[in-house]
């Protein structure tokens, strides 16, 4: 075949998946974007917001940082359960391989995160290939948010079972966010976020005691199919940094924490300096 052939044939694919979406009934079409917190500038990248009936990737950006991606998931999967009333049921299906390399869920935590027991439905699959089957039977049906958390080299994830997954979730008009340790080749999710840990802010008000902070991450927005800067490209560089506030549900803006400069490259102090290192005569 041709390379002029084969562009024939990908014009042709395009113009048919385009009508076939334009043909779509209305309950098949993604409804309008959930705001992930208030006037934070992640939404404006997202085009307004995250749009349900779309699939998300969660991706950490260093091994180190898998916890704080599984917590941005949860705290995203809350966010879009809390978007409606009464608020949507999370259903989270973990391969048991990445359920043992990153630990079980814990309870506190989950309730912090706004997703109470009666709302949070935890499936356990033995292989990849199941975890897969039970995301693509989960996201045809409505009026739940769908988790999968897959291993770095799960076996059946790419472009295929990608656009599988996400033509379920645009059928059903339900939100899929698959977090994993890893990019395993081409993907159809419409947006990817790729999570690093943060400094938390103070939590310890008038005591001087170390409290824990709410969470925080250092976000990254790798891949988004719509929104402003799609018409300019997407800035991947960008640096959202966002603290979950768990009374609202909801995210908000966080100014970056300054790390300590090294000693070996601060400047010495002129001689004729005072202060506690100031030369003495």
């Amino acid at each position: 075949m041709s390379l002029n052939d084969r562009s024939e044939h990908v014009i042709l694919l395009r113009a048919a998946i385009a009508t076939i979406e334009a043909g779509a009934p209305p309950s098949a079409r993604p409804g309008p974007p959930v705001r992930l917190g208030a006037a934070i500038a992640l939404d404006a990248a997202l085009g307004g917001g995250l749009a349900a009936g779309t699939l998300s990737e969660i991706v950490p950006a260093k091994p180190q940082d898998a916890a704080a991606a599984c917590g941005f998931a949860l705290a995203l999967a809350a966010r879009l359960a809390r978007s409606t009333l009464p608020a949507k049921s999370v259903l989270w299906i973990i391969e048991d391989f990445a359920a043992q390399e990153q630990g079980a869920p814990y309870g506190p935590g989950l309730i912090q995160h706004g997703l109470t027991p009666e709302k949070l439905v935890i499936v356990r699959t033995p292989r990849a290939q199941d975890a897969l089957w039970a995301l693509e039977e989960a996201l045809k049906t409505s009026n739940i948010i769908v988790i999968g958390e897959l291993w770095t080299h799960a076996k059946g994830y790419g472009l295929a079972a990608s656009r599988r997954l996400a033509l379920a979730a645009r059928a059903s008009g339900t939100p899929g966010l698959i977090f994993h340790t890893g990019t395993a080749g081409g993907s159809a999710a419409a947006s990817r976020f790729e999570i690093a840990s943060h400094a938390s802010p103070s939590a310890s008000g008038k005591t001087r005691l170390p409290l824990p902070g709410p969470p925080s991450w250092a976000v990254r927005l790798l891949k988004a199919r719509a929104g402003p800067d799609s018409r300019f490209g997407l800035d991947r560089d960008k640096i959202h940094f966002l603290v979950w506030d768990a009374k609202k549900g909801g995210f908000r803006d966080a100014l970056p924490v300054p790390a300590p400069a090294n000693l070996a490259n601060r400047p010495p102090l002129a001689p004729d300096a005072d202060g506690p290192c100031a030369k003495t005569g």
